[in-house]
């Protein structure tokens, strides 16, 4: 086994982030990528991991580290210096690709960081059944719509005339099931794992839950003997203050959207945290939930701006509640 919470603050040193300020980004890293299909275990307060899953992830984790501090601009550029210098034909077939098919920045950002770590080689060497694995790696580790626009990318190399492929035929994306991909997190074991890398001590010290009349929820259970009054033991106590915030911003089309995306990037990027953001586009009432690299802190410095941009009507914060399970 290995101490998943020394090896990230050996880390957190390594790269100059105090410890205390990466956690909760690390929680959501770990919990998306659902632990790596791994079951973390705690061990006098501290979490623990298999060799077997940090061997198999310690570049990927390393590289999230590097890059902790840097903008989504920054994030951006250094993917794609990383990519081009791995894969430097396939980059350029990327390219050409980009320039014919219209595709969400997003999604580039998504397919090329997937690729990256899971491409064997160059991707017109790949074989039919090496495409097969990459797309059963696609359905476990991007959304739908990416997923869709790596299929798409694989049947443009597949159909073009002037790009030799080891593999042939059409793919289409692997099945989805609903639950894998509409399944929020659960928050229960969410912030069970948050404490325990934040540690006792830390709470302790910074009194984070010592502020009169704060909101909390408390969860435990009743432990009985059969000699001694029964008690009632608290497992966890969670501030209201750390769940987490759906930011909701409406535009009348979609059109506008796209016309207006960068101007709203330029405005996001400059706040980082655990809140969700969601678009609607009020005329064709579609809603689009953005990656969680766009993920903000729904403070009322954000909102503000927002407010100043949007209109006050356009611009709405839901609260997500705390589910009691088990």
């Amino acid at each position: 086994m290995v101490n998943l919470t020394q090896k990230i603050k050996n880390l957190a040193l390594q790269n100059n982030i105090p410890y205390q300020d990466c956690t909760a980004k690390l929680t959501e890293y770990f919990v998306f990528n659902n632990w790596f299909n791994d079951t973390p275990k705690v061990i006098d307060k501290e979490l623990y991991i298999s060799d077997e899953t940090w061997n198999n992830n310690e570049n990927e984790i390393v590289s999230y580290f590097s890059s902790f501090n840097k903008t989504p601009e920054q994030k951006h550029e250094r993917l794609v210096q990383m990519f081009e210098k791995e894969f430097p034909e396939t980059f350029e077939y990327f390219n050409r690709f980009k320039k014919e098919v219209t595709v969400d920045r997003s999604s580039v950002v998504s397919v090329l960081d997937f690729m990256l770590y899971y491409l064997p080689g160059e991707i017109a060497f790949s074989s039919n059944t090496e495409i097969k694995y990459l797309l059963n790696d696609a359905s476990e580790h991007l959304k739908r719509c990416d997923a869709e626009v790596l299929v798409f990318f694989i049947n443009w190399l597949s159909e073009s005339r002037s790009i030799r492929t080891a593999f042939n035929g059409l793919y289409q994306v692997n099945n989805y099931s609903k639950a894998k991909n509409n399944e929020a997190y659960d928050l229960n074991f969410y912030l069970n794992v948050l404490y325990h890398m934040l540690n006792a001590d830390f709470i302790s010290k910074n009194q984070m839950y010592l502020n009169e009349e704060a909101k909390v929820f408390i969860k435990g259970r009743v432990s009985e003997e059969d000699d001694a009054p029964s008690k009632l033991i608290c497992e966890q106590v969670i501030p209201f203050a750390q769940t987490r915030k759906e930011l909701w911003l409406q535009y009348p089309d979609k059109e506008t959207y796209l016309q207006q995306e960068g101007m709203l990037q330029d405005i996001l990027k400059v706040s980082e945290g655990m809140d969700e953001v969601i678009i609607y586009c009020k005329k064709e009432k579609a809603v689009k939930r953005l990656p969680k690299g766009w993920n903000v802190t729904a403070d009322e410095v954000l909102l503000s701006r927002l407010t100043n941009y949007f209109g006050e009507d356009c611009v709405k914060v839901i609260e997500k509640p705390i589910e009691m399970k088990g």
